[in-house]
């Protein structure tokens, strides 16, 4: 899994359950600790201050992680803890062969923002 893919899947996820979605810190730090990059070296290429992604971002982070994997996720099982998570919705929503439109909900749903907006628009906009 990319990524991208990890990061979509856990905001749909996190929205899910009620919580806000990840913010730019927490996507930063989290593609950190999926590259096996240091805080340190992320706050110098991001301009954040090790100590804030230490003390302040980090435990945001693993406290959103730990509730939706219902887990306690720590800097050194989040990695491991995210691919099995991720690895149990694959088997649990695996998806059959495609005999019709695929629900907007669904884990394999991919949004095409710019033309769906303006299908949206088109529909509205009629007159009847």
């Amino acid at each position: 899994m990319t990524f991208n893919s990890l990061l979509n899947l856990l905001d749909k996820q996190l929205i899910e359950i009620c919580e806000c979605p990840l913010n730019p810190v927490e996507i930063l730090l989290l593609k950190g600790i999926w590259e096996e990059v240091t805080y340190s070296k992320i706050g110098q290429k991001e301009g954040y201050s090790p100590g804030y992604l230490t003390n302040v971002a980090a435990p945001k982070l693993y406290k959103k992680l730990s509730k939706l994997l219902g887990e306690n996720v720590t800097k050194k099982t989040c990695r491991t803890s995210l691919e099995s998570y991720v690895s149990l919705i694959e088997r649990n929503v695996s998806p059959s062969y495609p005999s019709g439109a695929v629900a907007l909900n669904s884990l394999f749903y991919v949004e095409r923002p710019p033309i769906e907006d303006r299908a949206y628009q088109e529909i509205n906009n009629q007159e009847l």
